[in-house]
């Protein structure tokens, strides 16, 4: 059934756009869309042969936005939930949907990053329903005061595709890659990584009691795509594709991001540093399934010995994602076909 008027499908936010990307085709196919992609998510459309009908590279304002929906005619809106820092096109496409009185459907990917829906005390960068993971965020969000009828839980359709490709991962090499994966420093707003702000000494660390042991380990640091530019000590990450990294690295290290959550996923060794050593949101993963690191001796240690760490967490972790795919896909269909 084709919906009567278009729909525009707006992708800033990387995390998002890979939440609904496995989802993108099948709503092409049977709705009257227009895609409109930020450069920032452009690869992975570009990785799923998905080519937006307009791309943006620079902040666009509301009247931009009431503009584009009038002329092409626009009646519901489906998007991703992106940071307010540094670029607004994604909350100034929100706030226009609330003033052109349009129906929207974001989505949160992620147990952090709650500051983005907010200006100041008023949560104003939501879109009118919402698909959260799971029954920890729905809540948070009930606690910020967003009705629960619009709340959507469905799991997470991208870490689910992780999980369906899971490798048995062997790490007994010669030489072993141990990728360090990068976050930006939110908190202050200075977009630094965490791992390189002047006041911490991980890298430097790490890498003193990997030469004293003579331990065979290459370190390699992968960026964010929003962080800004920071010398490091180690080694640059030569793959431009994360696809690639995940491929090349035997071993991931990092605080709480999601690409760490996808090397677990699909098999490979994965270690959790403790948050309290850098600026991040207090907003950790809840659930435990990775191993945790307080210092760098206790991360070198459980690199040397294989740790067992409680199944527990994880297969409720797993349990949680199953048929997220299918949850999503029937929520994105009902809101179109309204």
């Amino acid at each position: 059934m084709k919906n009567k008027g278009k729909t525009l499908i707006y992708l800033q936010d990387p995390g998002g756009t890979n939440f609904i990307k496995l989802n993108l085709k099948g709503l092409i196919n049977k709705f009257d869309t227009i895609i409109v992609s930020h450069n920032l998510s452009a690869p992975i459309l570009k990785s799923i042969e998905v080519i937006p009908d307009y791309e943006i590279s620079s902040v666009v304002d509301q009247d931009f936005w009431l503009k584009f929906f009038k002329n092409n005619k626009i009646t519901n809106i489906i998007s991703t939930l992106s940071s307010k820092y540094v670029d607004l096109s994604n909350c100034n496409l929100i706030k226009a949907a609330k003033i052109a009185n349009i129906d929207s459907l974001g989505f949160f990917d992620h147990w952090k990053g709650y500051d983005r829906l907010f200006d100041g005390d008023s949560l104003e960068y939501v879109t009118d329903e919402i698909c959260v993971i799971d029954e920890f965020v729905k809540q948070k969000f009930i606690s910020f005061g967003f009705s629960k009828d619009k709340l959507h839980k469905v799991g997470h359709p991208h870490l689910l595709s992780r999980l369906k490709n899971k490798k048995v991962n062997i790490t007994n090499k010669e030489n072993i890659k141990l990728c360090i994966l990068s976050q930006p420093d939110t908190l202050s707003k200075s977009f630094e990584s965490v791992f390189l702000t002047k006041n911490n000494q991980f890298i430097s660390n790490l890498k003193n009691v990997i030469e004293e042991k003579e331990l065979n380990i290459d370190l390699y640091l992968r960026r964010h795509p929003k962080e800004k530019y920071l010398d490091s000590e180690i080694m640059e990450d030569p793959n431009v594709y994360w696809e690639d990294s995940l491929n090349f690295y035997d071993v991931f290290i990092g605080i709480n991001s999601i690409a760490l959550i996808e090397a677990c996923l699909i098999g490979k060794r994965t270690f959790s540093i403790d948050q309290s050593n850098f600026n991040v949101e207090d907003d950790a993963l809840p659930y435990q399934i990775f191993p945790s690191c307080k210092t760098v001796e206790d991360l070198v240690y459980q690199l040397s010995n294989e740790i067992n760490h409680s199944k527990n967490e994880e297969n409720k972790f797993i349990t949680m994602l199953l048929d997220s795919d299918k949850k999503f896909n029937i929520v994105l269909e009902n809101f179109l076909d309204k």
